[in-house]
């Protein structure tokens, strides 16, 4: 697996890079774009350049590219951005300060929808979704055991 590093943070980007094989450090937008012999990409918006970032990530997406998003804030500050990321499929958001062990964790354990759905909820507005089905509750003993010998109840 080729890793592209493109945080925009120099001290981060060289502690990942010693710490990941067959990965190398890109500092600008455009030359991420045009540098295609890697399956992942480490980014954030930090990462210098006059492509516009949701174009950036389209492009990258639209190449089937694994991103790993560093938000480099919260996710409510940022909710905008955290849905376009989520309707293109990255799943791999991370928000808040970071160390370099919460990303080699999300690069060795790749994120799914279910990991995030929640988030997807809130920063669409809506409200924590009810379950759609609800057991009936138990019958008394007495009613089950009319049931297990097929009697009708009144």
């Amino acid at each position: 697996m080729a890793v592209a590093i493109a945080t925009g943070i120099i001290e981060l980007d060289k502690k990942l890079k010693s710490q990941i094989p067959n990965s190398e450090v890109i500092y600008y937008r455009r030359y991420l774009l045009t540098k295609l012999d890697y399956d992942t990409v480490i980014i954030s918006p930090l990462l210098q350049g006059a492509v516009k970032l949701e174009n950036m990530m389209f492009e990258l997406r639209a190449r089937n590219k694994r991103d790993i998003f560093l938000l480099a804030d919260d996710i409510d500050e940022k909710q905008k951005l955290v849905k376009f990321l989520i309707s293109l499929g990255i799943y791999d958001i991370l928000a808040g300060e970071v160390a370099e062990t919460d990303i080699l964790h999300v690069l060795n354990n790749p994120r799914s929808y279910a990991d995030i759905a929640k988030i997807h909820l809130r920063v669409l507005g809506a409200e924590d979704t009810k379950p759609v089905y609800k057991p009936q509750a138990q019958p008394p003993d007495q009613e089950k055991e009319e049931m297990r010998q097929g009697k009708e109840t009144a």
